[in-house]
């Protein structure tokens, strides 16, 4: 009886600090001018969206950073050549404007973006999306 009151009682501590363990909040679905890796675009400034996950109920974004890249190895080692928007206090997740390099008619471009949650806490970038500039 004492092993299962023991097993018990590790079971609810262990449930109860489940929300400390969780994973930090991740992105999904990113999108550029509302379109999932959209084959083009007709605008030199798209903008940028993103849904967010957390395991933890009420959790909110409180700041973003998106990095636009020539090239996808660039944001795979964590650099870009076109911008980095930087941390950016915002719980923006949707219609975020890029505002950096002037973008070429008929390249593709790479892009990322990185959340922290309500605790401060920093997402990966690990998802890399794409869109082209139309030709002219």
């Amino acid at each position: 009886m004492t092993n299962t009151k023991s097993i018990l009682l590790t079971a609810l501590i262990l449930l109860e600090c489940l929300p400390f363990v969780a994973n930090a909040m991740s992105v999904s679905r990113m999108t550029c001018e509302k379109m999932v890796n959209p084959v083009v675009v007709s605008t030199n400034t798209p903008v940028f969206g993103w849904e967010l996950v957390s395991d933890l109920q009420g959790d909110y974004q409180k700041a973003y950073e998106i990095c636009v890249s020539s090239d996808a190895s660039l944001l795979a080692d964590g650099k870009a050549d076109m911008w980095i928007s930087g941390k950016v206090k915002s719980d923006q997740s949707q219609l975020v404007k890029y505002e950096g390099k002037s973008l070429l008619s008929g390249h593709k471009y790479f892009w990322s973006v990185k959340v922290w949650d309500s605790k401060g806490k920093m997402s990966s970038s690990g998802d890399i999306s794409t869109f082209m500039i139309a030709p002219a």
